[in-house]
């Protein structure tokens, strides 16, 4: 009774281990890895975890083997895939059953491919956990063992019950990872949108300009060619303010200056384009030096593009501040003598702010929108560098 109870309480301790483990892991990595260390690491089977991938249509595509431990070589992480090929073990497998074979070579239920398989690496014993999700399974932990082996039901139990844990989070990580994808999409597609509408309302404007000034000069060369002569004068100014609005929208849709140069570089190329499309003059202000990693470069050019079509659009500015601050918590500011406008009442989606705390978000920096009727509007993101990568 003693020794029952002992084993309980120990089991009970690694699922909370475990379980506290993966509650914290931020990728499907991560979770594999707190299996490993803390279940398969106190045992003494080989073991390995697959996760299935599934297709556009929602079936299994590929078998990822995305982790191992072994008491020889401890445990380690990959992502060896493997086209998935249905096996005869599938139908009880999917239906959330344990198997185990004490020995692949005489079990009926062992394909010739498995056989060769556990035959080249010497381990006739085997165990498969199904990881399920409500009646989904999304992988798969393989325990080996190299002599022929009759698995107690009391050893199994832990990595099973660790098994469902694993499972969940998996699940979890991967619909964060469709969801922060959709985002992306949709992002994406505002992100075109925008700059459609920014192509009609200036470079599609002074084409249609061009092309009428183009229709009337033949004849306008023939009546008065002072008039002429101004009207080709006209065609040569929009087709450079064509050329730099084209420029400038390039420059938004992929910002090479990110891969060339820094984001204080970056942000007054920016501005100084800004400043001549809009006659908004525009004000840059770098404090600290150094590098960021180049996803929160990039979030953050991408917020400063957003605050600054806004002023365009919005705010009836005559002037802006730009201010970004490096090293220990990272800040980037932008301010504007605008109108401003009710923070409250008017919906965050109106002025693009969800996406700018979407990209925020996504780097772990937090956002603040400050603004009233009369007084501006000032926009703030601060990325705290808790990891020293800042450089």
């Amino acid at each position: 009774l003693y020794s029952r109870t002992r084993r309980a309480l120990e089991v009970t301790q690694l699922l909370y281990d475990t379980s506290r483990r993966m509650s914290t892991a931020m990728s499907v990595e991560a979770v594999v890895a707190a299996y490993l260390e803390e279940v398969a690491a106190r045992g003494p089977y080989v073991c390995t975890v697959l996760v299935d991938e599934l297709d556009e249509s929602g079936q299994r595509a590929e078998t990822i083997v995305r982790g191992f431990w072994s008491a020889a070589t401890g445990s380690s992480l990959a992502t060896r895939r493997y086209p998935y090929r249905r096996d005869p073990l599938d139908e009880w497998l999917d239906a959330g059953e344990m198997i185990t074979m004490s020995d692949v070579h005489s079990d009926p239920r062992a394909s010739e491919n498995l056989r060769a398989i556990q035959r080249r690496d010497g381990r006739p014993a085997l165990a498969f956990i199904p990881l399920m999700v409500g009646s989904f399974r999304n992988g798969l932990v393989v325990l080996s063992y190299p002599e022929v082996y009759d698995w107690p039901e009391a050893e199994l139990e832990p990595y099973r019950a660790a098994a469902a844990l694993m499972a969940a989070a998996i699940a979890s990580r991967q619909r964060e990872v469709q969801v922060a994808e959709q985002r992306r999409q949709v992002a994406v597609l505002e992100e075109r949108r925008r700059l459609a509408r920014e192509l009609h309302d200036s470079v599609t404007q002074s084409l249609f300009s061009m092309s009428l000034l183009a229709q009337v000069l033949p004849e306008l060369w023939e009546v008065d060619r002072s008039e002429a002569t101004s009207a080709l004068a006209q065609i040569r100014d929009l087709t450079r303010g064509a050329l730099a609005e084209m420029r400038a929208l390039l420059f938004e849709l992929r910002p090479a200056a990110l891969g060339e140069q820094d984001l204080a570089s970056a942000l007054r190329e920016h501005a100084a384009t800004f400043e001549r499309r809009t006659g908004i003059a525009v004000s840059v202000a770098i404090e600290g030096g150094g590098e960021l990693p180049a996803p929160v470069e990039q979030a953050l050019f991408r917020i400063a593009q957003e605050a600054l079509a806004n002023v365009a659009r919005h705010a009836h500015a005559r002037h802006v501040r730009v201010e970004l601050k490096l090293g220990g918590t990272s800040r980037l500011e932008i301010a504007d003598d605008g109108h401003g406008f009710d923070v409250a009442a008017v919906g965050p989606e109106r002025l693009g702010l969800v996406s700018m705390r979407e990209r925020a978000a996504t780097i772990g920096a937090r956002l603040q929108v400050r603004s009233a009727s009369g007084e501006g509007t000032r926009i703030s993101v601060e990325w705290p560098d808790t990891n020293g990568v800042t450089q």
